[in-house]
């Protein structure tokens, strides 16, 4: 089932934890991007304690999920909630140096962006290191009052600077109010999703209903988280 979060066998909802937020509507991108795109791996930067690493691990046991998380704390915590997960393996340390290592034997991964919560601002880098497959970055301000957004001072996480990050590729973002197959009943905080396909998977799978293109310098008044 989509977005059970197990903690000690017990079922939680957080406001700011949960696999994706507990955003059912984001679970549902990655799940056409997985299946549609027939991908062969996962990597997670920015894991946390493990709330969205785990859901992706038990959700697919086929294949192999890479957690990456610099503080060494967290990662454990991570770590213990997959114990019991042959397919998943956490890593400690900077996204940006461990990201190319992670995707070096995947061909068709999806590349799952949160690592951008503290002083340093590792996004720049990981666009770098991605050459191959779907990119997810999370935390993005897609020009809706409903949906929060990170900001480092006076640059926002929008459309516009992954544009100028990564020029070569055509970004989308989700797209909330589109038809689901279940409704996001998360009524706390939500943020913007964007995606993009950076080769070696099919571009059309992003051609659906689910995403859309946002347009240049599109922003409406958000609230930054």
């Amino acid at each position: 089932m989509f977005l059970r979060h197990s903690a000690g066998g017990v079922v939680q909802v957080e406001r700011r934890g949960g696999p994706f937020g507990f955003d059912i509507t984001v679970a549902h991108q990655v799940e056409h991007m997985i299946r549609e795109g027939e991908l062969d791996g996962i990597v997670e930067t920015g894991s946390f304690v493990g709330d969205t690493l785990e859901y992706l691990g038990r959700r697919y046991p086929w294949l192999p999920v890479v957690g990456i998380e610099i503080d060494p704390d967290y990662a454990a915590v991570a770590r213990r909630r997959t114990d019991d997960l042959a397919n998943v393996e956490v890593r400690v340390g900077d996204s940006a140096e461990l990201l190319a290592d992670s995707l070096r034997v995947l061909r068709r991964p999806l590349v799952y962006l949160d690592a951008h919560w503290g002083e340093d601002w590792p996004l720049a880098a990981e666009l770098g290191a991605i050459n191959r497959g779907f990119i997810a970055v999370d935390d993005v301000d897609i020009a809706d009052p409903r949906f929060g957004y990170d900001q480092y001072g006076d640059v926002r996480l929008d459309p516009d600077l992954l544009r100028v990050l990564r020029p070569d590729l055509e970004w989308y973002v989700g797209a909330p109010r589109a038809d689901y197959p279940h409704p996001c009943l998360q009524v706390g905080r939500r943020t913007g999703t964007a995606y993009a396909a950076a080769g070696g998977v099919d571009p059309d799978v992003l051609a659906h209903t689910w995403f859309t293109r946002p347009w240049a310098s599109q922003r409406l008044q958000g609230t930054a988280s």
